[in-house]
């Protein structure tokens, strides 16, 4: 992993521990479950794909800081794992196969998310920071691996609601959350010497998290 990474993973605990000295309105807690997830994406100037959904999962360890009465600060650690089918829509001269692809991405991000509590609803916004792991791109009617090159890094919006249940020691939560890329996941051009234009490819990630877990008081 990468050692930026770990660093920055190592600050957010420590600063929890720190922070629950001071307080104990925080929690710990885990949240996992599926992901139902696609892309968008885009291959000027001619080639057209078309996302399909796909399930996957995602797991969440995460800390909650109280920041007032109804306002919470979440964050923590979060994998993630996206897989989609892109299906080959272009219309090609007579001759030329399609090519049906397959995405898959593991990574790893660390959210930064605003609860408002009001009695045990939840709605969340928020961002999240990304470091892509393993993107594979697969040429499935040709059995290969597509060359492409791919950014490190991914920043994306979340929106979501949650549900509280308290119980003496702990709480359980079930959340449904909504993950959209900002940033291009891509990193290639192509140059048309026709149009004498450059084109980018585009591809940003789509998750829909649906999760239950359980938080403890610090």
């Amino acid at each position: 992993m990468n050692s930026r990474i770990i660093t920055i993973i190592a600050l957010l605990f420590a600063s929890n521990f720190a922070y629950s000295n001071n307080d104990n309105s925080s929690k710990f807690g885990i949240l996992g479950g599926l992901n139902y997830t696609s892309v968008e994406t885009e291959w000027p100037p001619m080639i057209k794909y078309k996302a399909q959904y796909q399930t996957s999962a995602n797991f969440y360890l995460f800390f909650d800081y109280l920041l007032s009465e109804n306002f919470i600060l979440n964050s923590g650690i979060r994998y993630s794992v996206i897989s989609t089918k892109l299906k080959d829509k272009t219309e090609y001269s007579i001759g030329i196969d399609k090519s049906d692809l397959d995405f898959n991405l593991k990574q790893i991000l660390i959210p930064l998310r605003i609860k408002w509590q009001f009695d045990e609803f939840y709605p969340l916004a928020g961002l999240e920071v990304g470091y892509l792991l393993s993107p594979e791109l697969k040429d499935v009617s040709r059995n290969r691996v597509a060359d492409i090159s791919y950014n490190k890094y991914d920043l994306l919006l979340c929106l979501g609601i949650g549900k509280t249940i308290r119980f003496e020691r702990f709480e359980i939560l079930s959340e449904l959350v909504f993950n959209y890329s900002l940033t291009n996941v891509y990193n290639e051009k192509k140059y048309d010497p026709e149009e004498f234009k450059t084109y980018h490819k585009t591809l940003k990630t789509i998750e829909l998290n649906i999760n239950i877990g359980i938080s403890f008081n610090l």
